[in-house]
């Protein structure tokens, strides 16, 4: 998986505590993956990782679990004693649970039938699937920080201004990876850059955002000036 910017990976010692939070074990993949990377990041800005919190269903969700039909009373209880440890950018709700076979569970926030996967791969593999990934990559949050510079005070919508500034932007810099969406009105371009461990984001017509993360601000801040004065 492509990874842009800095993360924060976690000790033996902080592993031990997070699987001592449930009394069943934790799938050796997510143990894995939060050891290396932590839990402050996001995958393509879709899913969302988190502090693992074995209480948030319970504290959140115990009076609503009729949001979804569950199998069995005993399907209900894993979900309610799982470990939340992840979300997705629409509000799905992502946990471990005390399964051998089917470790992962995802409350899908506009469906009432609950998710069950193998791998943390497949939980992936779920999301490509729905939002039409190309390719994965993952983002620290820990430290980052967003800023957009509109077209026009107004937010009106030029996109030849856009590709002109973007044109201009690709001639002074370099991206380490690139990403192109088609949308129905126009295409969407990402260019990553670890310079600042984030990415410019050029929504074809209307704002470019930058994400950047705070141990980079100073680089950041001179590419925000540099697209400033492009709309000049």
């Amino acid at each position: 998986m492509y990874q842009i910017g800095k993360t924060v990976s976690l000790s033996t010692d902080k592993i031990k505590e997070i699987k001592k939070l449930v009394d069943f074990p934790l799938p050796k993949d997510y143990l894995s993956f939060i050891q290396q990377y932590g839990y402050e990041i996001s995958v393509n800005e879709v899913i969302l990782f988190f502090v693992p919190d074995n209480n948030y269903i319970r504290n959140n969700f115990l009076s609503y679990m009729h949001f979804w039909k569950w199998e069995s009373k005993e399907k209900e209880e894993e979900a309610v004693n799982s470990l939340y440890i992840a979300g997705s950018v629409e509000g799905d709700i992502i946990c471990c649970i005390d399964s051998s076979f089917t470790p992962y569970l995802i409350l899908p926030r506009h469906s009432e039938t609950p998710i069950y996967t193998k791998t943390l791969n497949e939980v992936f593999d779920h999301y490509i699937s729905i939002y039409e990934l190309k390719e994965l990559y993952l983002t620290g949050t820990h430290d980052r920080l967003y800023e957009s510079v509109y077209m026009w005070d107004d937010h009106m919508y030029d996109p030849d201004l856009m590709n002109k500034i973007r044109y201009h932007f690709l001639s002074c810099y370099s991206p380490d990876k690139i990403s192109e969406e088609d949308t129905a009105r126009h295409k969407i371009y990402t260019y990553f850059l670890q310079a600042i461990g984030g990415y410019i984001h050029f929504d074809g017509g209307v704002k470019i955002m930058i994400c950047y993360q705070k141990t980079y601000e100073d680089e950041a801040a001179n590419i925000i000036t540099f697209l400033k004065r492009s709309l000049m």
